[in-house]
């Protein structure tokens, strides 16, 4: 019941009467840009340390996403904001900071990352049909774009089998 009421709230109600805020004081926009997400951090560093002891290397994957400073009117109205942030500029600066984290745990860890965004420049609006989901054309273009990726990552054994389509 709770979760229903959140989503009639968050999903239908608050964007029927308000609209997303767009400016945040500089002490606002400092603390924002201070913002590390400590637990979910931790949680990559398990993860690579937990691959790592089963003898598996890791690579991770920046959060791909529809959020960017130009947002169309049409494409904020695809956003599903989280209940503390109904602010454009503030989703916005944590989105950021998440990607910053996991490049910062890749850097610390010496593992590789691998920037999802990259594959949809400049198509996000017509790929995405929210804020993190995309369209099946978007897995698609994100299934070729890790393929390239993460072949040339994957060392080739030798006698190996391939499997073929058909």
């Amino acid at each position: 019941l709770v979760k229903f009421w959140r989503k009639v709230v968050y999903m239908y109600l608050r964007p029927a009467l308000f609209q997303p805020g767009t400016a945040i004081t500089p002490e606002e926009e400092k603390a924002f840009r201070r913002y590390v997400p400590l637990v979910y951090k931790e949680n990559l560093q398990r993860i690579i340390s937990t691959a790592r002891t089963g003898g598996s290397d890791a690579v991770l994957f920046t959060l791909p996403s529809l959020l960017r400073p130009d947002l169309s009117p049409n494409d904020v109205r695809k956003l599903y904001f989280p209940h503390y942030a109904y602010n454009l500029r503030k989703f916005l600066l944590l989105y950021e900071r998440y990607n910053d984290t996991i490049r910062a745990v890749s850097r610390v860890n010496s593992v590789p990352v691998i920037e999802l965004q990259e594959a949809f420049k400049g198509r996000e609006s017509q790929l995405f049909m929210d804020t993190a989901h995309v369209e099946c054309e978007g897995h698609r273009i994100l299934g070729e774009y890790l393929h390239g990726i993460l072949s040339e990552l994957v060392p080739r054994k030798r006698g190996e089998v391939t499997l073929s389509r058909r």
